[in-house]
């Protein structure tokens, strides 16, 4: 999904030499939509690692719509090229997955149905609107509530025969 562009518009004062003035209009280009951070998380990014604030804030530019990312070799050789370039060095295959679990384990990545695919949570961060972040937050409840229902419907159904 491309990014959506704002151009705000401000008042500029030139100065010709002498005591003349100018006024004009500039204008610059801003994104218009970018990743919110909602509750308070300074808790939990105390907690974290330097390279895992580099991994979470790489993914928070990443990830989709619906706050989806994939740890999969394209992400770690993107993400690696971009440390490199600031002069950190790459982090191996086994650190990055470690930092994903150590994420994980600070519950601001969920592992989803999927090989590698982890969904950041959308209680701490948000790509989208506020609707879509309620409907997120209420799927993701719904599919803990369900999981142990599930399980108590298949237990009446699925008895034992009496030996």
């Amino acid at each position: 999904m491309p990014k959506k562009k704002q151009y705000v518009r401000y008042l500029t004062k030139k100065y010709n030499g002498s005591e003349t003035q100018e006024f004009g209009f500039a204008s610059v280009v801003v994104e218009a939509e970018g990743v919110k951070r909602y509750f308070n998380t300074l808790g939990v990014l105390a907690r974290l690692s330097k390279g895992e604030r580099l991994l979470l804030d790489y993914i928070l530019e990443e990830m989709d719509e619906n706050n989806y990312i994939t740890n999969n070799k394209q992400l770690r050789l993107s993400f690696n090229r971009l440390i490199v370039r600031f002069g950190i060095p790459a982090y191996t295959t086994g650190t990055v997955n470690k930092y994903f679990s150590n994420l994980q384990k600070h519950c601001l990545l969920e592992k989803a149905k999927g090989r590698g695919l982890y969904q950041v949570s959308p209680s701490f961060y948000f790509k989208g609107t506020q609707k879509d972040r309620g409907a997120c937050i209420r799927r993701i409840l719904e599919a803990q509530s369900l999981d142990p229902i599930s399980k108590i419907r298949r237990g009446y159904f699925v008895r034992k025969k009496p030996s």
